[in-house]
């Protein structure tokens, strides 16, 4: 596998640079990645509240005026590209999904 494309990281890479990191015994860092994006202790992703709850009513209204939105369009895209990758269909991108 590529573990750099177009002067990025791949997946492959992203998990070579893990790989590292533990093998050197500085096992701070790959959890420090972790936590920066809400993973737990048994590598749970926990997603904060306010992502999850839906919008109030006074968000509601200003919301087209105060924060950006995803198109109907965008939406559909991501939705493609999801089901692309979740090769057995069960609405989870797994390891083996991706890898």
């Amino acid at each position: 596998y590529a573990v750099i494309r177009d002067g990025k990281f791949t997946v492959s890479g992203f998990l070579a640079i893990f790989d590292v990191f533990i093998t050197q015994n500085r096992l701070e860092v790959p959890w420090k990645i972790l936590r920066y994006f809400h993973y737990d202790d048994d590598l749970n992703l926990e997603i904060p509240e306010d992502v999850t709850s839906p919008p109030s009513a006074e968000h509601t209204a200003s919301a087209s005026d105060e924060y950006p939105a995803l198109s109907s369009s965008a939406r559909k895209f991501l939705t493609a590209i999801f089901h692309q990758f979740d090769s057995d269909n069960d609405g989870v991108l797994s390891t083996e999904d991706i890898l």
